[in-house]
């Protein structure tokens, strides 16, 4: 006769197998998978569009969490959007010398002055810059970039300037089951609970680590 804990493991393995093969297990292994390019989109006359010629810029100064994000907002363009943009990363003193189609990423001083955690996305008819107030202002700011692009189907972004301030400090989540801190991060979350699951047991003490929420390295 098996044991509990070979009774549980089974069920556990069952249970995983059949989420893994479900048509709708795609929403939590991968956030990126529920955006898809509208091949017939086209930029209205307050609107432009980034191109295969654009690129990703990121300051040599910038922290390690931007850099993070623009990967992560590279891989979201090319598998969502069919546009491949490379990772540059320039002088801060060659950023004010009038960069062209390119999205500048800038990890200090955006955003509402003292306001941790804001950041402002300003777009322009050849650039586009999300500047925020620190680097986790920076890393909301490619999320909400992300979302406005996928909500638009297209990469293809309204001109002007906006403003955003974090209206909670903590946004506790837990990691999409089969998914990543990647998902967790781009679903609004900025800190983690661990979840064992099937065991039943969470734990407020039990935050995880990760590049794209440095401040949950330590409990």
């Amino acid at each position: 006769m098996p044991t509990l804990a070979q009774v549980k493991s089974g069920l556990a393995a069952e249970t995983a197998d059949a989420y893994r093969n479900s048509p709708y297990s795609f929403l939590s292994k991968d956030y990126f998978a529920r955006f898809n390019r509208d091949a017939d989109a086209r930029p209205d006359d307050d609107e432009m569009a980034l191109g295969a010629d654009w690129k990703i810029v990121v300051p040599t100064d910038a922290k390690p969490l931007t850099e993070t994000m623009g990967k992560h907002l590279a891989e979201f363009l090319t598998q969502r959007m069919a546009v491949n943009l490379r990772v540059e990363r320039i002088s801060p003193d060659a950023l004010p010398q009038g960069i062209e189609r390119a999205v500048v990423l800038l990890d200090s001083g955006g955003g509402a002055s003292a306001v941790p955690g804001s950041f402002a996305i300003s777009v322009e008819p050849l650039k586009v810059t999300i500047h925020g107030q620190d680097a986790e202002g920076l890393r909301d700011g490619v999320v909400k970039l992300v979302d406005l692009i996928g909500a638009r189907q297209a990469p293809i972004l309204s001109r002007g300037e906006q403003v955003y301030k974090p209206r909670l400090a903590v946004r506790l989540g837990v990691v999409p089951w089969m998914g990543s801190y990647r998902d967790l991060v781009f679903m609004g979350y900025n800190a983690v609970l661990l979840n064992t699951y099937f065991e039943g047991e969470e734990s407020l003490f039990a935050i995880s680590r990760s590049d794209a929420i440095p401040e949950r390295s330590s409990p």
